[in-house]
């Protein structure tokens, strides 16, 4: 029997529809906050990894496969090498990619199947935003939201609802998550699997302490986890040392069914990652690509990004100099470095001012101890992994980069920091009741107090600029043919808003014949064009260019702004169209006449 009216008017007063009512404003709310963000806060892509990874999604989306337009030269080494290939072959094709995992470019592929990218910027239009980064901001904020559900039911399932919605408006009030959920990153994807692993160990505790466990049930849920960990491994890389902590917990909680759930979890992330990694094997020799030199780079032997710009010919001499004292030097360095600066915004909001409460207060409830090791035991591992993880790259983007792995943290964090906030709440004896609910928006407002005044006047340029002027990019980009080759000091952005195959500058500046320059330029395919940008253009003059020994081309910049360059060197012709702060040689003239 249909409802008559009074049962629809009762249901939304006082029944279930009350619930439904109140959540549905909430996600009204959410996304005309997000909306408010987006028009204030947004900004194009300033990582050089997100752009880097969005043109590799549009190789796939146009079915070049996984290929790629931004060339390192430590790539072609290895290429050269395992492949005994000629250099001239290598070039002259796309360059298959060896430095990114797969799962978050193929994604990328898939809306840029669906949906109406446009990548030309048309000249009449002032420029204000890239349409593909916005939509891929959209997919990531979408990621957020669904963050938000998980963050929700495990506060729900471990304590109660006012600390779920307390740990849901936490992580809302978060501004460094809101600018990684616009960065273009595969941040908000790894967050999103790492809390679904959480949800899953919770799960698998459960089940371990009924009295009749299932352990068809138990084997499913470390199947899943095996699954997550290897979809997290296959976004980056770095994400597969969080099976230490992962498989530490399951062998304290999954009682006599460790050792088979720890197996099907290990096994199952084994083999969904293993046929990855031997094609990565195949075109390199070495199962990670360039990623797995991670570690050795932004040492005392390869400072900034040395290591990736190299293109040595006997790839083991060259690390040689590499010794374990290197690797504990920079750990201990760069995890001083993050300790002192990082680890108590590494929510992004103020509540990570209770970390230390959240890790020491004891609680009854076991599960929640045993969750909370965990949850410690990943963010010694993660510091760890952030430390020799530390990249020159990170330089190029400080503050919203992929190798912030304590953030991956920060989702459960927050749900024991609402917990802690509560009980010390029940301590508080309120002259009247009607403060309470002051008090919890007052804590609320003071910890979302970054993203706040964020938001106020004045509002930030959507162009991130220096060093990125898409316009001016893809115009450099396009005056070469896709055939022909680049050299620039943002291969990633030409890359991606030019389209165009563009090698890394070498670490010589073309100066000597016998340089890594002239190797490529006469041995394996002629570069037709040097674009270098602010980059190299807008450093200082006596550390970076006078005394630095890897920034020769920012010598040859600043010779190139007086007219003079190199003897010998093939490119001669120089564009005048934004100069001086952008410098462009060409082999011949590829502009319009007067430019």
């Amino acid at each position: 029997m249909r409802p008559g009216l009074q049962e629809w008017i009762h249901k939304f007063e006082e029944g279930s529809g009350v619930r439904t009512l109140k959540i549905g404003l909430l996600w009204i709310l959410l996304v005309g906050f997000t909306a408010v963000y987006d028009l204030r806060q947004m900004r194009n892509f300033s990582a050089p990894e997100a752009m880097d990874q969005a043109q590799l999604a549009r190789n796939l989306s146009q079915g070049r496969g996984f290929t790629t337009r931004f060339i390192r030269p430590l790539s072609v080494a290895m290429i050269l090498r395992h492949k005994a290939m000629d250099g001239a072959v290598l070039l002259n094709t796309d360059h298959p990619d060896i430095s990114n995992a797969p799962v978050y470019p193929l994604i990328l592929a898939g809306l840029m199947k669906v949906l109406p990218f446009k990548y030309e910027i048309r000249e009449q239009d002032p420029f204000t935003r890239y349409q593909p980064e916005f939509f891929i901001n959209i997919f990531n904020q979408l990621l957020f939201f669904v963050l938000l559900c998980q963050v929700f039911s495990v506060g729900l399932r471990l304590f109660d609802g006012p600390v779920a919605w307390m740990s849901v408006f936490l992580l809302v009030g978060a501004d460094l998550i809101w600018q990684y959920a616009t960065s273009g990153l595969s941040t908000m994807l790894i967050m999103v699997l790492f809390m679904g692993i959480i949800q899953r160990l919770i799960s698998l505790e459960e089940e371990a302490r009924a009295e009749v466990p299932d352990r068809r049930r138990i084997f499913g849920l470390a199947a899943a986890i095996g699954l997550l960990l290897a979809l997290g491994t296959l976004t980056k890389y770095s994400f597969g040392w969080l099976i230490i902590p992962v498989l530490g917990y399951m062998v304290w909680v999954a009682g006599v069914n460790r050792r088979p759930a720890t197996l099907t979890t290990a096994i199952f992330m084994l083999l969904i990652v293993s046929p990855w990694l031997m094609r990565n094997y195949h075109w390199s020799g070495a199962f990670f690509g360039t990623a797995g030199f991670t570690i050795q780079e932004a040492t005392e032997q390869f400072p900034g990004t040395r290591l990736l710009r190299s293109m040595p010919q006997d790839l083991g001499s060259f690390l040689k100099p590499m010794v374990p004292a290197h690797y504990v030097r920079k750990l201990v360095v760069e995890a001083n470095s993050i300790i002192a600066k990082d680890i108590l915004s590494l929510g992004g909001s103020l509540a990570t001012l209770l970390f230390v409460p959240a890790m020491m207060i004891s609680f009854s409830n076991p599960a929640l101890k045993r969750l909370r090791w965990f949850l410690l035991g990943s963010i010694v591992v993660l510091l760890v992994v952030q430390a020799l993880g530390r990249t020159g790259m990170g330089s190029l983007s400080p503050i919203i980069n992929p190798e912030n792995w304590l953030i991956l943290a920060a989702p459960l964090l927050l749900v024991f920091i609402s917990a802690i906030f509560f009980m010390l709440l029940d301590q508080v004896q309120f002259p009247f009741p009607q403060l309470r609910p002051v008090a919890i928006a007052a804590f609320w407002c003071f910890c979302s107090l970054p993203l706040i005044l964020g938001l106020l006047p004045p509002k930030k340029s959507p162009v991130v600029y220096p060093p990125y002027f898409p316009p001016i990019i893809q115009e450099c980009s396009q005056w070469l043919n896709p055939k022909e080759l680049l050299m620039t000091d943002m291969p990633w952005a030409t890359s991606w808003y030019g389209d165009r195959p563009a090698m890394w500058l070498s670490l010589d500046a073309g100066a000597e014949r016998g340089g890594d320059f002239f190797r490529v330029n006469d041995f394996m395919k002629p570069i037709n064009a040097l674009y270098l940008s602010p980059i190299s253009t807008d450093v200082r003059f006596l550390t970076d260019i006078l005394k630095s020994p890897d920034h020769a081309w920012g010598r040859f910049a600043a010779d190139g702004l007086k007219g003079a360059v190199p003897a010998g060197f093939p490119l001669k012709n120089s564009s005048r169209v934004f100069f001086p702060d952008q410098v462009f040689l060409s082999d011949r003239v590829r502009w319009k006449s007067g430019q």
